[in-house]
């Protein structure tokens, strides 16, 4: 009868140490899940923002395509369509001989440049 009370005590040793270990790895597996996932969110945050600058950059050529060849800038964007196409969600919040400001809105964040 010792000897199989000795067997039940090593029984239950080995399943309290196999749960305690799943426990703990089960954490860790958790806990590298939220980082992975942090830097995820955070590759996906900086894709929208490099995204928004191009496109930023892309109205920014247009703008100085149009001022080589009428010597201001424009505040109407399908004024610079004939110099590529223009991203949606751009504004013109302002435009004169010397300087233009532009907005971007998308996925929703704003955008400006130059940059406030």
């Amino acid at each position: 009868m010792k000897d199989l009370n000795n067997v039940n005590n090593i029984v239950i040793a080995t399943v309290l140490l196999a749960v305690v270990l799943s426990v703990g790895c089960g954490a860790n597996l958790t806990e590298k899940a939220t980082k992975n996932v942090g830097r995820y969110k955070e590759a996906v945050d900086k894709a929208k923002q490099t995204t928004a600058q191009v496109e930023l950059k892309i109205v920014e050529t247009a703008e100085e395509a149009y001022h080589a060849e009428n010597g201001t800038y424009t505040s109407n964007i399908s004024d610079l369509e004939q110099f590529g196409q223009i991203p949606d969600g751009v504004t013109i919040l302002e435009a004169n001989e010397s300087n233009f400001r532009l907005k971007l809105e998308k996925n929703g964040q704003t955008y400006y440049f130059p940059d406030k």
